[in-house]
């Protein structure tokens, strides 16, 4: 069979082309994609903002870097530790491992507040609590402060909220039901406890107990 080569068949492969291109754009999730572009985008402005700024280092700092007081504890210099050998022993590398405490405080941030919304009543004021999230967590200038400060304040926001998570999961979490996931979660948040109290956070009993409460 010889096919001929014209406009008609261009015509066709045109048409076909066209409805192929339709069928796999009507396929995306165009929610997710846009939900993935507003995410990124606010990563990109928070990076840019964080960025912006010097590491701050102090006459406490020393206690953390290079020569260790071991009354501090172990926790902050294991931290400044990996973050230097990964991102590089200089103040740009200690900030970047820094800007990535600081997105995960609020990731567990939005995934607490998204958790609380599943209550029926909170969902009438979703709005204002977005609010809030944005407004104290991704653009709040004391977080943002602390975060370039060679301070242990620079990363134990996220361990909290990290322990809040964990506490709203364990607290949802059936032990008859799900054994495995209440005993992991229980461990962890032991963890994170010990290790959180090498980081000698004076106020950390206080905030531990409003967690739990």
């Amino acid at each position: 069979m010889i096919i001929k080569k014209g406009k008609n068949n261009s015509t066709f492969f045109g048409k076909e082309l066209f409805k192929n291109a339709k069928i796999f754009f009507s396929k995306l999730e165009w929610n997710k994609i846009l939900k993935f572009i507003l995410i990124f985008s606010i990563i990109c402005t928070c990076l840019y903002v964080f960025m912006q700024f010097t590491l701050f280092i102090t006459v406490d700092s020393s206690k953390y870097y290079g020569e260790w007081d071991t009354v501090r504890g172990f926790s902050f210099p294991l931290i400044i530790f990996l973050v230097t050998s990964i991102f590089g022993d200089n103040t740009t590398g200690v900030l970047i491992g820094f800007f990535l405490f600081y997105m995960g405080l609020i990731y567990f941030a939005y995934k607490i507040i998204k958790e609380l919304l599943y209550d029926n009543e909170l969902q009438r004021n979703q709005t204002k609590y977005w609010i809030m999230f944005i407004v104290l967590f991704v653009f709040n200038p004391l977080i943002i402060g602390y975060s370039h400060t060679l301070l242990t304040e620079a990363i134990t926001p996220f361990f909290y909220m990290l322990f809040a998570y964990l506490c709203l999961k364990w607290n949802n979490c059936s032990f008859k039901k799900n054994k495995k996931q209440f005993i992991v979660i229980s461990i962890i948040l032991i963890l994170i406890s010990i290790f959180v109290w090498f980081i000698k956070q004076p106020y950390a009993p206080a905030v531990w107990s409003l967690i739990i409460l």
